[in-house]
């Protein structure tokens, strides 16, 4: 798979040089720092902020292999190398029932500080139980991680938790239940792990949410790769060139209105039958398959910018649902607080009596 690069037009990180690939499903997606991996995968994602910062919170996280099919399904939040066969892979979404326990008790004071209390005890004992070769290569009670061999398809080596170790003979698995054992698998049996899940084709990548009705039309805005028409086959004849430039030229006009593109993405999802029908007719009549062809991929990949529109908009409504909860959180303290000065007024008014 071809690594482009492109110059950002973000606002937040302007004219900064990017990494992308384009696979088959035509979107683009954004190599992360330190992502292109020797054996030719590459760990990327569909934010270009979170490729560009690694500050940046996102749910987009993947790995291709070299001949640009999944490795890793592009639904996590963070992907890491520990070996040179071996990657940690951080969940977005939780599925052990200590680390969701966990996620929902975070407005819990008590239940934090005992979370907290015991990830340090854990660590420790997990750097006794590795030895002086051991090491910590993820801790955190509050999200949950595994180790995925880079030979097939999701293949995790451990069980999905918060602290992962590492010895120079074996990996070390502890939920964040202080109670529990570490599991340990030797390198000799991650060895011989084969996954038994095939490896999907790009086209059936989770689509992103399309709900953007809701989103400011004035932050809608394409972040684009100054060469992201490059490697494209060049028209011969002056009139296919004329003819190229033009779909070209009238595909940037339609970005430029929002509306346009939330349009030119429906259609898309609905087969973009009447779009396609219009080019085919042109092309058949003047036979200029080349022109046709052009047409398609610039179409396809303004179709991979609006998918980048919706992601933003879904972190747009998990940070507005994290305020909500913080502004619960005060109001509630607000009438603890209001209640104790009830209670102290009437011990005064008792005192004065």
């Amino acid at each position: 798979m071809e690594i482009k690069k492109g110059i950002s037009q973000m606002a937040e990180y302007p004219n900064m040089e990017i990494n992308y690939v384009v696979p088959s499903d035509g979107k683009m997606y954004y190599v992360l720092k330190d992502g292109e991996l020797k054996n030719g995968s590459i760990i990327a994602t569909l934010d270009p902020k979170r490729a560009v910062d690694e500050k940046v919170l996102c749910d987009s996280i993947g790995v291709f292999k070299e001949d640009g099919s999944v490795l890793i399904d592009f639904n996590k939040k963070d992907i890491k190398k520990i070996t040179n066969d071996l990657l940690l892979v951080v969940n977005a979404c939780p599925i052990s029932n200590e680390v969701i326990n966990a996620q929902a008790s975070r407005n819990d004071a008590t239940a934090n500080s005992t979370l907290k209390e015991n990830q340090v005890s854990i660590v420790d004992a997990m750097m006794k139980e590795m030895g002086i070769t051991g090491s910590m290569v993820f801790s955190n009670p509050f999200e949950e991680a595994n180790v995925y061999k880079m030979d097939s398809y999701n293949n995790k080596v451990g069980i999905d938790c918060s602290f992962i170790g590492k010895s120079d003979k074996e990996l070390f698995f502890h939920t964040n239940d202080i109670n529990t054992q570490s599991t340990k698998i030797n390198y000799t049996e991650v060895d011989s792990l084969v996954s038994e899940k095939e490896t999907p084709t790009i086209d059936s990548i989770p689509a992103m949410n399309n709900d953007i009705e809701s989103m400011d039309q004035n932050e809608l805005k394409l972040d684009i790769g100054s060469d992201i028409l490059d490697g494209f086959q060049k028209p011969e004849s002056e009139e296919e060139k004329s003819q190229a430039d033009e779909l070209i030229d009238d595909v940037n006009n339609r970005m430029e209105s929002t509306d346009e593109i939330v349009e030119e993405k429906q259609d898309a999802e609905l087969m973009n039958v009447d779009s396609v029908h219009t080019v085919e007719e042109v092309a058949v009549s003047e036979n200029k398959d080349q022109v046709l062809d052009n047409a398609i991929a610039v179409m396809k990949k303004m179709i991979g910018e609006t998918s980048k529109l919706n992601e933003k908009i879904e972190k747009l409504e998990k940070e507005l649902e994290e305020k909500n909860k913080l502004l619960e959180a005060q109001e509630s303290k607000k009438n603890e607080l209001n209640s104790l000065l009830t209670e102290a007024n009437e011990v005064l008014e008792n005192i004065d009596e």
